[in-house]
């Protein structure tokens, strides 16, 4: 009987492709720069994917939806390439300006985010969220190119 049951656990053929979670209640959004709260979290986790990610086990750091970064020598500027064949989940290209909005969204004064703090690391991003500047060119995230952020 228990083997059966780790047989079915780990048989490949069964829904390879389907992410099966217990929530805790019913989820309010799935918009990651929203509010995302206990309910949400384990969904918009295993469905997102940013430049970076953990690789498990061992949670080490490394390249998601972009190539390892190149840093200036003095390290005030960080250069993210999007990996070739990078897409949303309707098929359409991830491009680098997509990262452009997504973050001035998060970062804009009147975003219901909880998260702008997460890039107040950035020039001017924190001077963006309070409403000190107000213009998001100002803020020291562009898309020089398609892939290149």
């Amino acid at each position: 009987m228990i083997i059966g049951l780790l047989l079915l656990f780990l048989s490949p053929s069964v829904h390879a492709k389907t992410l099966h979670l217990r929530m805790p209640s019913v989820p309010a959004t799935l918009d990651w720069d929203g509010q995302v709260l206990p309910a949400e979290a384990p969904i918009v986790v295993n469905v997102c994917e940013g430049l970076y990610t953990f690789q498990y086990p061992g949670e080490k750091l490394v390249p998601g939806l972009s190539m390892p970064v190149v840093r200036s020598k003095d390290l005030t500027e960080y250069t993210f390439k999007i990996r070739e064949g990078a897409k949303w989940s309707d098929g359409r290209a991830i491009y680098a300006q997509d990262f452009v909005e997504s973050w001035q969204r998060v970062l804009s004064p009147e975003s219901s985010s909880i998260y702008p703090y997460y890039f107040f690391d950035i020039v001017n991003a924190r001077e963006y969220n309070q409403k000190k500047i107000t213009s998001f060119s100002e803020v020291g995230v562009k898309a020089i190119d398609d892939r290149t952020l």
